[in-house]
């Protein structure tokens, strides 16, 4: 009983980077090793690496930023989780598949896909045929939300439309630059000015 009163206490939150990578790991053995972290609006993202023998070999987890209490947190996560999910799974939506907590604190996975559509911008050598596919996909994920509900994304950027190179999951592919597809992501301000009154994004 002393121990789980310890553990209520125990705020993931307060804890710093290193102390969260060992609860991370701990807790989704898994996974794999946290190998970074990033920082979104909504909230921070942990890829895991499963190894160079795994397929998929990463997979990111998004814990939400505090707002003050873990159980409003929790709560907020969870409505933006199930906003994601009522869109349905579509290949052109990133999708969640798993989610739980770690020391009360919300995690949701997703598939690593290692680039976004910021970075294919700023590479001058894509051809236009590659440029125009991506963009097709990309429009068709986002109609495939607003028909699902989706009012408004509301942080709809460049970094938050991952990339999924298909040729590196497929074999034999014909060489053709339309293979690299287009998932929107991170829905953490999807329909906020709805259902919150926030306006920002």
């Amino acid at each position: 009983k002393r121990s789980e009163g310890v553990l209520e206490q125990i705020n993931f939150y307060d804890m710093d980077y290193e102390i969260q990578k060992i609860m991370l790991e701990g807790c989704n053995g898994d996974q794999g090793e946290i190998i970074s972290k990033t920082e979104g609006v909504c909230g921070d993202i942990y890829i895991f690496d499963h190894g160079e023998n795994t397929t998929p070999r990463y997979v990111c987890a998004k814990m939400p930023k505090n707002i003050g209490d873990l159980e409003g947190t929790a709560s907020r996560f969870a409505k933006e989780i199930k906003t994601q999910l009522s869109f349905g799974r579509h290949q052109y939506v990133h999708w969640i598949f798993d989610f739980g907590e770690v020391v009360g604190a919300p995690i949701a996975f997703f598939r690593y896909w290692g680039s976004d559509l910021k970075k294919l911008i700023n590479d001058n050598s894509i051809c236009d045929i590659k440029k125009l596919s991506v963009m097709a996909y990309a429009c068709s994920g986002l109609m495939h939300c607003y028909r699902n509900g989706l009012t408004s994304h509301q942080d709809l950027k460049p970094a938050n439309i991952f990339l999924r190179d298909l040729r590196s999951d497929f074999v034999g592919l014909p060489d053709l630059p339309i293979y690299t597809s287009a998932l929107i992501g991170d829905f953490g301000l999807a329909n906020a000015s709805i259902d919150s009154n926030v306006f920002e994004g």
